[in-house]
């Protein structure tokens, strides 16, 4: 059985917006969960003069308040405030919290590209494709940079477009990728976008301009192949197929009642993506 935290304290009538998640808190309870989950990507930019003002008015934590600024001003690291965060609402057991410290702790040895990698990274487990490849874009920028580590960003920023099923816009990326490390790994996504953005006769004709491609081609056919088959049993495609059978059966008025929602569903979806862009 999961542990019960019992909440404390009040909450908030003004939520503090933490933009790194894009979302409202509204209890000390939930910033602990925040921190808990999101460790490995967090950095000073927690600690914040608008933060601990909140935990103040908003929350009535006054005494951890003036701790938490106490340790803004003698310089503390984040580890260091998050724990006091922590202790004051016994919100973890001690090994959970030493977990959570030792992630903080880590993510501060990082260099800047390092940590906004790592938060790209986890926007993109978060299903927010469009903030991670602006995050992925950001550090590219940077001249010196190695050249796996280079691959690696215009990979991530490939797959992100793969994910959105902008196959078109994925392909440069997934090229760079590969010209940079020309090993199988990073090949194979790029020859299963080709597949899925070119025609049958296309594909061909670009993959016999390159041995590599002609020798990992039967590889990627199989992975599109065994993409095509999730397809067929995916819940999105029984979801179009249910659709088609509405109008199929000449019950428009449900039939335009579910695209409507399908139609709006994927319009929220890209306009969250717009707005992180």
């Amino acid at each position: 059985m999961a542990r019960v935290v019992v909440c404390r304290g009040f909450y908030a009538t003004t939520p503090y917006y933490e933009k790194q998640i894009g979302k409202n808190l509204y209890s000390i309870e939930e910033l602990c969960y925040f921190i808990r989950e999101n460790a490995c990507v967090l950095d000073k930019e927690l600690m914040n003069q608008a933060l601990v003002d909140w935990i103040d008015e908003e929350l009535d934590f006054a005494q951890l308040a003036r701790g938490l600024r106490a340790q803004m001003k003698s310089g503390a690291s984040l580890a260091t405030f998050v724990s006091l965060i922590f202790d004051e609402i016994d919100y973890l057991l001690p090994e959970e919290k030493e977990q959570v410290l030792q992630l903080i702790r880590e993510n501060a040895k990082l260099s800047p590209k390092e940590k906004g990698k790592r938060r790209a990274d986890f926007l993109v487990k978060e299903g927010r494709y469009m903030a991670a490849i602006r995050q992925y874009e950001t550090i590219i920028k940077d001249s010196d940079l190695s050249q796996d580590f280079k691959s690696a960003l215009y990979y991530n920023i490939g797959i992100c477009y793969a994910k959105m099923f902008l196959f078109g816009q994925a392909l440069p990326y997934l090229e760079k990728a590969y010209r940079c490390n020309p090993a199988p790994g990073m090949l194979i996504p790029y020859l299963v976008a080709l597949r899925m953005e070119l025609s049958e006769e296309a594909y061909r004709d670009k993959v016999l301009t390159d041995i590599s491609m002609i020798e990992n081609s039967s590889k990627a056919e199989g992975i599109w192949r065994a993409v095509m088959e999730q397809w067929k049993v995916s819940e999105e495609k029984k979801q179009l197929d249910d659709i088609r059978q509405l109008a199929a059966d000449g019950k428009m008025k449900a039939y335009y009642q579910k695209q409507e929602e399908l139609v709006y569903g994927l319009k929220e979806e890209f306009r969250r993506n717009r707005q992180e862009a």
